[in-house]
């Protein structure tokens, strides 16, 4: 088999910048960008094993430098596999990022299925990654999760961004944040997306 023709070599515009060890391997849905309010981004990948590590950059003695730093997310059990991870921040003119992490547990005789959901609603602390770690919001599923997205939907001539959830049930689940309870549920998806429902099996 002949390889790419040699005017393409180089031409990559990408380079390794840094590299960081995790403690065990991650998956195809377990990386996510986290946007900040400032512009620009941090990164957090999720291993199987349950860690979160947020990857940014910082002004270190007067140079930019790679930071890895581990998150420590509340309601992940000690034997969870983490499955997927998505971040977001809220549209305008609502504030805050927001987190949603799923995961499976193992309980022995039966795997349990969850989406975690992380959000501060304190002033001041809706961008605070450590401390929108610590809010979280657990729910069990009924299926097991795939892939964590995120969509900015229009409703009522409001924008809103949520969660969209695939699962080996062959479905697409909406997660949308309820303001009055200040907490995330599981709403209809055909209302916003006709198109997602009754998704072939294969």
């Amino acid at each position: 088999m002949e390889g790419p023709p040699s005017s393409l070599y180089g031409s990559c515009p990408l380079v390794e910048d840094s590299f960081s060890r995790l403690s065990s391997q991650s998956n195809m849905y377990g990386l996510c960008a986290v946007p900040k309010p400032e512009g620009g981004c941090d990164l957090l990948t999720a291993t199987l094993k349950g860690k979160v590590i947020c990857f940014r950059y910082q002004s270190l003695r007067q140079k930019i430098r790679p930071v890895a730093k581990e998150v420590q997310f509340t309601y992940i059990p000690v034997d969870a596999e983490i499955v997927s991870i998505d971040a977001f921040n809220k549209s305008a003119p609502k504030q805050g990022l927001v987190v949603g992490i799923t995961f499976i547990k193992d309980s022995g005789d039966k795997a349990s299925p969850f989406l975690n959901i992380y959000c501060d609603y304190e002033p001041g602390s809706e961008y605070n990654l450590d401390s929108i770690a610590q809010s979280c919001l657990n729910l069990e599923l009924q299926f097991t999760p795939f892939q964590l997205c995120h969509v900015e939907v229009q409703e009522r001539r409001q924008r809103e961004t949520v969660f969209l959830l695939s699962g080996h049930d062959h479905q697409i689940h909406l997660y949308k944040e309820n303001e009055t309870l200040h907490q995330f549920e599981e709403r209809p998806t055909e209302f916003l997306f006709p198109e997602l429902t009754d998704l072939p099996s294969q």
